[in-house]
């Protein structure tokens, strides 16, 4: 292969070292001045927080428990209520969302006024009965489902749930 032949992006390699090398060296001799943005607001201007929303988790599989995490990182949210129908994955997930109630029927998350959001990540077999009984009950749904899987169940879905 030629040193000077380019490959698919059209940069070859003797150009690509002398420009890494140049930056390289520009920014060791503060000749390059890096910044970075901000995203903070003018010193006047102060952001009033966002109100936390109560969640219940139903399904603490390997999605579950993920989902469980990444919610739990969120100021915005507050995980109240988990639920699995296997009582090791609840205990196991239980210093992730402490305080949380913990419940092997999920009707124990639906029924709880307080919860305004529900995320379903339980097998994919069991989504369709869950989502329903979410949706009578008016409740906030997240659910990852691959839309094969259901067939016409996902169009009963979406036609069930409240208009916007």
């Amino acid at each position: 292969m030629n040193v000077n032949e380019s490959d698919a992006l059209g940069v070859n390699r003797r150009d690509f070292l002398k420009s890494g090398s140049f930056a390289t060296l520009m920014t060791m001799l503060g000749g390059v001045q890096l910044l970075a943005e901000t995203n903070a607001p003018p010193a006047g201007e102060i952001k009033a927080p966002l109100p936390k929303i109560s969640v219940g988790v139903i399904g603490l599989g390997a999605w579950g428990r993920e989902i469980l995490r990444v919610l739990g990182a969120l100021e915005q949210s507050n995980v109240v209520a988990i639920c699995d129908t296997y009582g090791p994955f609840l205990r196991r997930n239980s210093t992730a969302a402490p305080g949380a109630t913990q419940v092997e029927d999920y009707n124990a998350i639906l029924n709880n006024k307080e919860i305004k959001a529900v995320v379903v990540a339980t097998p994919t077999h069991k989504h369709k009965d869950i989502v329903v009984a979410a949706l009578k009950a008016g409740i906030a749904r997240l659910l990852r489902s691959p839309a094969r899987q259901h067939g016409r169940g996902c169009t009963r879905h979406c036609h069930r749930g409240p208009r916007r």
